[in-house]
């Protein structure tokens, strides 16, 4: 049977892998449109999946790369693993498993972090959820 979500429509899925220890990750892309409406996109980054966190961390040159400078409140975010993450930008463009949403994303010059995906970026694109070996989004 289909996991079905709350809207009640079928999911979208994507396995836990055990190469991966099981975690949740998805495909993030950051969009900067100009004035002619011709979109540049970063590379594809493979974000963990963190409810847990407040915010989308990705790298800075994931914005720069596009031509995209980031600014808004320069905040500070404290990570677990103790890592220290700044540079807040409001509004980004970014493609959450190709859907596009505009949400704030705190880009980080900080090297040889796994990029995250935060709990109000994942809630502003989808309804999702997790089984045993899935996780599910719509």
């Amino acid at each position: 049977m289909p996991f079905t979500l709350a809207l009640g429509q079928p999911a979208l899925s994507r396995l836990l892998d055990p190469a991966l220890n099981y975690r949740a990750y998805c495909d993030v892309v950051v969009v900067n449109a100009n004035a002619n409406g011709v979109a540049r996109k970063s590379p594809v980054y493979q974000c963990l999946v963190d409810t847990g966190s407040d915010y989308t961390i990705l790298p800075w040159v994931a914005a720069t790369a596009i031509g995209l400078t980031p600014s808004g409140p320069v905040v500070t975010i404290r990570s677990v693993g103790g890592r220290v993450y700044r540079l807040m930008s409001d509004e980004v463009a970014i493609e959450i498993e190709g859907k596009l949403v505009r949400v704030p994303v705190a880009f980080s010059a900080a090297g040889g972090f796994s990029p995250i995906l935060g709990r109000s970026q994942l809630l502003a694109a989808y309804d999702f959820g997790f089984d045993t070996s899935h996780w599910h989004w719509g």
